[in-house]
């Protein structure tokens, strides 16, 4: 699914999300693009380029996990970051310039109940005219909620699920021939296998075979990894001990993923 979304010519990915799956789908397929992120406790920083239809932007606007202070975690980090963002920190000028430019604007796996998407909404129609709002329809929203959104942001609701929708755009750009081009993956087997037991959820398998690969070979990385897994062999203890919470476990893993990804773009051999 996210090699498909890389692939489809959005000139934008605004995730609300902090993991780099995107990110890293275009870089195992060669699809030119840019990784950002917005940081809470600092000034943004002025894109590289302004994105377009050859190379995305995505932006992750609610941080990233290799960034622990760029993350939100409580009500205080959410209360911090609208302030910044809706006031002196705002997002960086090119990226409010293709905001305001957007012909329309696709809204996939959120969650409309939340109060403060309300505010994001604001933040994405800067220019204050009608642009299409467009969702995925989503039965357990209440229908007050949809009322809102439909009358506030003209919002449309289409029928299926991502799944469906990211596919139709998929087929639909391959018969008008835009997809963006997937080139030969720069890393090699060995990255590619690991990579996709990462993104199946098989961190555990990825770690001992990475070991076992760097074993004798690349002995930075190797020390690297063997601690990446006695961090990971720590985080299942204390989950099996019940001492750590739900949220920091999936934040310690989210961390320990975005280790060995990062880890993984080094080897060589």
């Amino acid at each position: 699914m996210h090699q498909k979304i890389a692939q489809i010519p959005f000139h934008l990915v605004f995730s609300i999300t902090p993991d780099k799956l995107l990110e890293q789908a275009c870089l195992e397929n060669g699809i030119p693009h840019q990784f950002e992120f917005y940081n809470k406790k600092k000034n943004p920083e002025s894109l590289k380029r302004p994105p377009s239809r050859h190379e995305v932007l995505i932006y992750n606007v609610f941080g990233a996990v290799n960034d622990i202070e760029s993350l939100i975690l409580t009500h205080e980090d959410l209360f911090e970051y609208l302030f910044a963002i809706l006031g002196e920190k705002r997002i960086p000028r090119e990226l409010r310039d293709a905001l305001q430019e957007a012909k329309i604007f696709v809204f996939l796996g959120f969650d409309f109940r939340k109060w403060y998407l309300s505010l994001l909404f604001r933040l994405l129609n800067q220019n204050k005219e009608a642009t299409p709002f467009t969702s995925e329809k989503i039965d357990f929203v209440p229908e007050r909620v949809k009322s809102f959104l439909i009358n506030n942001f003209e919002m449309e609701f289409l029928e299926g699920n991502v799944e469906k929708i990211i596919n139709d755009l998929h087929q639909e750009c391959a018969k008008r021939n835009i997809l963006r081009e997937v080139k030969q993956a720069r890393d090699n087997p060995i990255v590619v296998q690991l990579t996709q037991y990462i993104r199946n959820g098989d961190t555990e398998l990825a770690l001992d075979e990475l070991t076992d690969h760097l074993d004798g070979k690349e002995e930075d990385l190797y020390n690297e990894a063997i601690a990446l897994g006695g961090r990971y062999n720590q985080l299942k203890r204390r989950v099996q001990k019940a001492t750590i919470s739900p949220e920091n476990e999936r934040l310690e893993m989210a961390q320990i993923t975005e280790a060995i990804l990062a880890l993984l773009r080094e080897v060589k051999v």
